[in-house]
């Protein structure tokens, strides 16, 4: 996930489980970054941002 973190156009990378939500502000950059780290054995589709991921993001905004 560090590699996916450092992406250009990726904001946010959170575990949730056995899958990573990945969000950001450009869907264009996201998949980009998604398919250069991604092996062929991984999937990813797009998904609508949850009120938990948006917490988080808000949560590491106030710890810099």
């Amino acid at each position: 996930t560090p590699k996916l973190r450092a992406s250009e156009g990726i904001d946010q990378v959170v575990a949730f489980g056995n899958t990573l939500h990945i969000s950001g502000r450009d869907n264009n950059l996201i998949e980009r970054g998604i398919r250069t780290h991604a092996g062929a054995e991984n999937r990813f589709e797009p998904c609508e941002t949850s009120l938990e991921e948006v917490f988080i993001d808000l949560m590491r905004g106030m710890n810099p």
